[in-house]
């Protein structure tokens, strides 16, 4: 019982999945004091940790012969070595690896503290094989280049992370590579009455005017409406009027804003309801 129950706990971690990728699972969570990231894998080799804030920090991971930067500059690195030892631990990052016959769970525990009051957090991780070659990247990695995930974590600007929302829902992967669409946004107003208003946000110069899509979240990553889109020459003008699909106006409070192009997320704006 004690080893169905070890094997149970190890292959369901109590954490969002946020990302699959060549039969591994990458699991994302915080509390109040830390943020929690666990890779499901049926590989093992040396473990790199990186994660970081707004744009301080380095692209390469020191000590480390990757020959590709990350998309974004990042400044705190943890790394472990399963031929050495199980867990490492420093004032910031700690790492272990639990084990069940041929399943790992790398788990990794980062202290709040090093983001300071960023509303937005960035990570990566990667493992690499005996001869020191990187066989794994968190996101996929590029031709010239390492994404990384992008974690809206204070999206009410309270200076506190946001507890209960859909972590899947808000995470993006940061691409160095532009969009074929080189969208410009205007007239995005964070604040609105939906008694008196609508929210509009206007996309210029769009070539495309079919690949563009835009949908409201709640911060708990419930789809509220998929938004009204008007073309007006190379235009768009996305607007919302505050209510859900059966027309019901929504609660005061914040929502997010998603927009698609070509169906995968370009940008997400959250905005404040309030009456």
């Amino acid at each position: 019982m004690e080893i169905l129950f070890l094997l149970l706990s190890l292959l369901n971690p109590e954490k969002t999945l946020i990302y699959s990728y060549k039969n591994c699972e990458l699991f994302v969570d915080w509390d109040t004091s830390y943020l929690y990231v666990s890779l499901k894998t049926d590989r093992i080799g040396k473990v790199l940790f990186a994660t970081g804030v707004e744009d301080t920090g380095g692209k390469y991971f020191p000590m480390e012969n990757l020959d590709k930067p990350f998309s974004r500059p990042l400044n705190h690195f943890a790394k472990l070595d399963p031929l050495k030892t199980f867990v490492v631990t420093t004032d910031e990052i700690k790492i272990n690896v639990d084990t069940v016959d041929s399943i790992f769970l790398i788990k990794i525990k980062v202290l709040q503290e090093i983001y300071k009051d960023s509303k937005i957090i960035f990570l990566w991780l990667g493992l690499k094989n005996e001869n020191d070659s990187l066989f794994l990247s968190f996101p996929k990695e590029r031709k010239d280049y390492f994404p990384v995930f992008i974690i809206p974590v204070d999206q009410d600007g309270d200076g506190k992370w946001d507890q209960g929302v859909n972590i899947k829902a808000i995470t993006r992967i940061e691409e160095l590579q532009e969009k074929e669409e080189n969208l410009k946004i205007s007239r995005v107003k964070k604040f609105f009455n939906p008694e008196r208003e609508k929210l509009e946000i206007e996309i210029k110069d769009v070539s495309d005017l079919n690949n563009i899509s835009g949908f409201v979240f709640s911060l708990t990553g419930k789809k509220i409406k998929e938004l009204e889109i008007i073309t007006s020459g190379n235009n768009l003008i996305v607007s919302w009027d505050g209510r859900d699909r059966e027309g019901k106006i929504q609660k005061p409070g914040v929502y997010l804003i998603v927009l698609k192009v070509k169906g995968e997320v370009w940008a997400q704006i959250p905005i404040v309801l309030f009456k």
